[in-house]
């Protein structure tokens, strides 16, 4: 029962708080009990709207960054094996030339 009050006080202290905030906002004329704060309420829903867009955007995002890298790594492969033949190349040229008798 002590828990149940508490959780009233709760509720009625997150109520007064609320009713403050659309206070500040209608004072600053973001919203307006003549539609019973309905612009807020649509600001809100449309947001949680957008978050799930913004989330599924950020996970397309991240996914085009792991291929960008995976193809990055591969390309780092293929110039480090590029550049191992080319010294390979080289240094058989110095060995030709140094064997080679003037």
């Amino acid at each position: 029962m002590l828990e149940n009050n508490a959780s009233k006080a709760s509720l009625n202290e997150e109520k007064l708080q609320l009713q403050k905030n659309l206070r500040e906002l209608e004072r600053y004329q973001l919203v307006t009990i003549l539609d019973n704060y309905q612009a807020i309420v649509t600001a809100i829903a449309k947001d949680i709207n957008r978050e799930r867009e913004y989330r599924l955007e950020r996970s397309e995002q991240l996914e085009n960054l792991r291929k960008t890298i995976t193809q990055l790594e591969e390309k780092r492969k293929e110039y480090i094996e590029r550049l191992n033949s080319y010294q390979e190349y080289l240094e058989k040229c110095l060995e030709n030339i140094s064997v080679t008798p003037k």
